[in-house]
């Protein structure tokens, strides 16, 4: 596609010329494998992907080279929402091969969140859990349970390394590139503070959100985004935007900083007695939005609640947390389980403070409605009508209270046209998704329109389903891996606005966690077709790759 910006007609008219089924939100069903001419042949890879611009460019790109192998590659794209359910069940319905972005929420900064939510087998057997790929490995369940219980940082890195080294050499998931987040907003708004995985207007970060003021004099601030809330009950969130919008309602006790180190929140203040004992006292004088005052009670009944129903995306506080109990007016004491090194960001940054008064009264939170949404964070719910607009409200009692604006408007607007038309228009004061390459470019030079840009943690990926062939086999995914043209998906979808990644999730940028090691996974056909060969795999008289006899 020349035009990145893409409208229905051009995504209908590209996907068919692709051999992709552009679905929309229509059902979608694991396709049947027709019969084969040859039941040796390695049959049709499905491969499932969300309907992201950049995602469609750079599936546009591995497609080919994957039938460069012998293989036949057929590409079905949904939209976000209607994948996560087939990645999400167990076993999985995407079927051979799935394609994911992923966002850079605080608690991804840790290797831990990482290692233990990509590959750890518990993460696999897990409803809702992301090792999708169904990776089984119990070199790799040690290390990852040991990294994450050494409280020596250096000691703590060379599990980390190690464990990334064992990983790699399986190919469970093909990384792309770490994307940069570049956004656009009218030059009437100051404040605009980018950070790491954030770009100006992730919700991954509330600085924008809480330093944001018009040189104009306007308090309302309007934002459009691909998609907005689905439930409000934030136990029964899954994205990670819509896990970062509860956060403008409901603190946690911890947050990053614009330099992301783990700054104070709810939690004033906080003491390590021994690694399993912490001391955490909460901020004074702090509301909810109902009025009613935040008291230690409800620090100490918001981990009640968790271990209780163990919700599915709370697994580092459940997991992780033994018991709690009221140590002072305004103290908490958490004992942890076992030592957990990332417990001020992946616990503590995670962890939701919920309202007692009204949370205590539920029968079954994990069904809770919760249409109030009673928080006592720096936005409150104003209203939100699905489909179309949130409005969030500024918190002007909450001790990081939005300096300079009354309202906050996410307007859903899922079209990249319409919202870059809106920006331009003035309908619209920004523009929260990633820009593409035409998208900048058309920007550019604007005087009432600014870019900003952050690099990032999070990646784009690939994986297959390894409980199946013919991802089943490392080989297999070794060589597809060193079949995807990272660095020409970074020029052409990302317009050189990203890292190439190595054979980890953990960012190059990340330079104490990243293990620089590891052996690369250079393109190259030749080397693919090679490791298929060494392998066992051949090819019939029309070139068709054929399992190993």
């Amino acid at each position: 596609m020349s035009d990145a910006i893409v409208n229905r007609r051009t995504f209908l008219k590209t996907t068919a010329a692709m051999g992709m089924g552009a679905l929309g939100n229509v059902a979608w069903v694991r396709p049947v494998r027709a019969a084969q001419d040859n039941p040796e042949r390695v049959p049709t890879l499905e491969v499932l992907l969300p309907s992201f611009p950049q995602w469609i460019e750079a599936s546009r790109i591995i497609a080919p080279e994957w039938r460069k192998l012998g293989l036949d590659v057929h590409l079905t794209t949904r939209s976000f929402q209607a994948t996560i359910p087939h990645i999400q069940r167990r076993p999985p319905t995407y079927g051979h091969i799935m394609m994911m972005s992923w966002g850079g929420r605080d608690e991804r900064i840790d290797p831990n969140f990482w290692l233990e939510e990509l590959y750890h087998s518990s993460r696999a057997r897990q409803e809702k859990g992301r090792n999708w790929q169904m990776y089984m490995n119990p070199e790799a369940d040690r290390l990852i349970e040991a990294q994450k219980r050494e409280m020596d940082r250096e000691k703590r890195r060379q599990l980390v390394w190690k464990c990334q080294e064992v990983i790699a050499k399986d190919y469970p998931i093909w990384f792309i590139c770490h994307h940069n987040y570049v956004n656009a907003y009218n030059t009437d708004w100051e404040g605009v503070t980018p950070r790491m995985g954030a770009g100006g207007f992730f919700p991954y970060s509330p600085w924008t959100y809480i330093n944001l003021r018009s040189k104009s004099g306007k308090k309302t601030f309007k934002l459009t985004y691909r998609y907005l809330l689905g439930n409000f009950n934030p136990f029964q969130v899954f994205g990670a935007v819509e896990q970062a919008w509860h956060r403008f309602v409901y603190d946690t006790f911890t947050k990053l900083d614009v330099n992301m180190e783990v700054i104070p929140w709810a939690a004033e203040s906080w003491e390590m007695k021994d690694y399993v004992t912490f001391d955490i006292t909460l901020r004074d004088g702090m509301k909810w939005h109902d009025g009613k005052p935040v008291t230690i009670e409800d620090a100490k009944f918001s981990f009640d609640l968790v271990q209780r129903v163990e919700p599915a995306m709370y697994k580092h506080v459940a997991d992780v947390v033994d018991h709690t109990e009221i140590v002072g007016d305004n103290k908490l004491r958490i004992k942890l389980k076992e030592p957990f090194a990332p417990f001020l960001i992946n616990t503590l940054g995670y962890m939701h403070l919920i309202p007692k008064h009204i949370w205590e009264k539920v029968d079954d939170p994990l069904q809770f409605e919760n249409k109030e949404m009673i928080g006592s964070g720096f936005y409150k719910l104003g209203y939100w009508r699905k489909k179309e607009e949130l409005a969030l409200v500024a918190n002007k009692e909450h001790f990081m209270a939005p300096k300079g604006i009354d309202r906050f408007i996410v307007l859903d607007v899922p079209a990249a046209e319409t919202a870059l038309g809106m920006l331009e228009t003035g309908e619209s004061d920004a523009y929260g998704w990633i820009l593409t390459p035409d998208q900048i470019n058309a920007l550019q030079g604007r005087k009432d329109i600014a870019i900003v840009e952050s690099e990032n943690h999070a990646f784009y990926e690939v994986r297959g389903l390894m409980t199946e062939r013919p991802c089943s086999d490392v080989n297999f995914r070794k060589a597809l891996y060193h079949a995807i043209p990272k660095e020409e998906i970074v020029r052409v979808a990302f317009g050189g606005r990203a890292t190439v990644a190595k054979n980890t999730p953990i960012s190059p940028k990340l330079t104490f966690w990243h293990n620089p090691n590891l052996e690369p996974v250079e393109y190259s056909i030749d080397l693919a077709r090679q490791i298929l060969k060494d392998a066992g795999y051949r090819w019939d008289k029309k070139g068709r790759l054929l399992y190993p006899a």
